[in-house]
């Protein structure tokens, strides 16, 4: 059995000017490589800047407005304490006038603070144990 030959065409490039049609062809692939190029390495980067400049202008938005809501509710505290202490003024100015007697002023229970007021002295207080007598 015998194959038959196969043989590959050998392409064959002239040194001639080319053609027209082969002009255009290699001009529009150029062209396209160019702009594929100029999309990948200039259009994306800016497209991409742009989108990263409005997602931080709407955080920054949204900061913006929540600080705005914290102001507002520091001002409404700032008007309850401001009721709270007109309040408490006339509270007090139904009370009597004068200071309140040593007597009804409540006191901490240390016997040094009231020792050392009492007789101006800086002198400490001791409290011992009470002494046991000897029993007969």
């Amino acid at each position: 059995m015998k194959f038959p030959k196969f043989t590959i065409p050998m392409l064959k490039f002239s040194r001639t000017p080319l053609r027209s049609r082969r002009k255009n062809l290699l001009t529009l692939v150029l062209i396209g490589i160019v702009l594929v190029l100029a999309y990948q390495f200039a259009l994306e980067p800016l497209l991409d800047s742009q989108k990263k400049v409005q997602d931080e202008i709407v955080l920054k938005k949204k900061m913006l407005t929540r600080y705005l809501e914290f102001i507002k509710s520091g001002k409404e505290v700032e008007d309850g304490l401001s009721q709270m202490v007109q309040r408490v003024e006339a509270i007090q100015s139904k009370l009597l006038p004068g200071e309140t007697p040593r007597s009804m002023r409540p006191t901490s229970g240390d016997p040094e603070e009231t020792f050392g007021e009492k007789w101006n002295s800086d002198t400490k207080l001791r409290i011992g144990e009470p002494r046991r007598r000897p029993t007969m």
